[in-house]
């Protein structure tokens, strides 16, 4: 599963809490003192910087639930023999070790060139975790998630010891 970021739910809740406590102030404390305040422009602008501060709190909540829901099989807690079992059942997907030209990845997904592409077997794969594949020619796109980097090293190690 995803970390959750504590440095976005601060920022946010700092802002959240500016902005209300600046409203507030516009509204309620500082027309006594500062008499053009009592405008209705000026308390049109203190609703809205309230209202603001109101988004930015569903901004806050939604993004959590969002980044809590959104995770794959496979979390950081997972340790090197689980992904190395994944890694061999997935290049045994791929058609074995020698169909497996390249491999790379990026932080949510593996591009795997194959040399044939009959040799795959893409049900296989996608109930290994993955939560899509795409296929163009003979290189193959799985969407793994956070640890794809590390798929990618077992990957290459159990493909470099095949290859010996």
């Amino acid at each position: 599963m995803k970390r959750f970021q504590w440095g976005k739910l601060v920022t946010l809740l700092g802002l959240t809490s500016l902005f209300l406590g600046i409203g507030i102030l516009m509204q309620h404390v500082l027309p006594e003192y500062v008499p053009f305040l009592n405008s209705d422009f000026w308390q049109i602008i203190a609703n809205i910087i309230i209202m603001t501060s109101g988004v930015l709190l569903i901004t806050l909540f939604m993004n959590h639930r969002y980044s809590s829901r959104r995770s794959t099989k496979f979390s950081s807690n997972v340790d090197d023999q689980a992904f190395g079992e994944l890694a061999l059942n997935l290049i045994e997907a791929l058609g074995g070790a020698t169909n497996v030209e390249e491999i790379d990845a990026c932080l949510s997904r593996i591009r795997i060139k194959v040399q044939d592409v009959d040799q795959m077997n893409q049900d296989k794969i996608q109930g290994l975790g993955f939560s899509g594949i795409f296929v163009s020619g003979n290189q193959i796109q799985a969407i793994f998630g956070d640890e794809s980097k590390k798929l990618q090293s077992q990957v290459e190690k159990i493909l470099h010891e095949k290859r010996k």
